[in-house]
């Protein structure tokens, strides 16, 4: 349960903070928000793998624990 603790932190709350702190040392919201609408699609597309290899996990999981 730990690695997925990690894991979780990894990819959704480390991003979080990134922002956090781009914008405190003074990013205008203007350019994060360029910055966002600029990445839409890669943020997407590796969303998608991120979900297609967890999916995978817990299948494999299930499959070998039931």
């Amino acid at each position: 349960a730990i690695l997925y603790l990690i894991l979780y932190n990894i990819m959704f709350i480390l991003p979080l903070l990134a922002v956090f702190i781009v914008v405190f040392w003074g990013a205008s919201s203007e350019k994060v928000n360029q910055l966002a609408k600029k990445s839409i699609p890669v943020v997407k597309f590796l969303t998608a793998i991120l979900f297609l290899a967890l999916g995978t996990l817990l299948l494999r999981i299930g499959l070998t624990v039931g």
